[in-house]
């Protein structure tokens, strides 16, 4: 019942993050990527010294990371492996026309990352039934949670933007 249960909840997951809502603008997200590519080495700096070190600054996200061990594990290989499939996840997304659309490289490169993120807020959730120190959603949130999500959203994007625009001296 559990693995029915289990299929039943992946399907209705596939299904939902393949139905694109009527706002969707392709030719905007078009333009997004190109311009993402166009300007990728200062895209980079901007995503290391901005996004990515700022969120280490956001407490209850780092909170997450620690805990999962993502970006501060004890083996520098298991830190530049995660670093190394962010940046993946990027270019899947940018690296050619329409790679956003559902079944298309981005698009499974994201849901991929969606199920990464489902299995580690599963995994920090339960870790006081299996002996590990449990997680306080009180004191902490729920790890991963959609407010947590929008920051990091808005720190891979928007903080592009505006990076991109003081290290360019004008609009991007």
């Amino acid at each position: 019942k559990a693995a029915e249960d289990s299929e039943s909840a992946a399907a209705r997951f596939l299904a939902e993050a393949g139905t694109v809502p009527e706002w969707v603008d392709w030719e905007l997200i078009e333009r997004g990527a190109l311009t993402f590519v166009r300007l990728l080495p200062l895209c980079s700096v901007v995503l290391f010294n901005a996004s990515l070190v700022g969120g280490f600054s956001a407490p209850k996200i780092t909170k997450v990371l620690d805990a999962s061990g993502y970006l501060t594990a004890e083996q520098p290989r298991a830190v530049m492996r995660r670093l190394f499939e962010t940046g993946r996840l990027l270019i899947d997304c940018c690296a050619e026309q329409g790679a956003l659309r559902p079944g298309r490289e981005g698009w499974r490169s994201a849901v991929r990352v969606r199920a990464l993120h489902a299995r580690v807020r599963r995994r920090l959730l339960l870790r006081g039934a299996s002996g590990g120190e449990a997680w306080d959603c009180a004191r902490d949130g729920v790890p991963i949670n959609q407010e947590d999500q929008a920051v990091t959203l808005l720190a891979f994007s928007y903080n592009v933007l505006a990076g991109l625009e003081l290290i360019r001296g004008g609009p991007v």
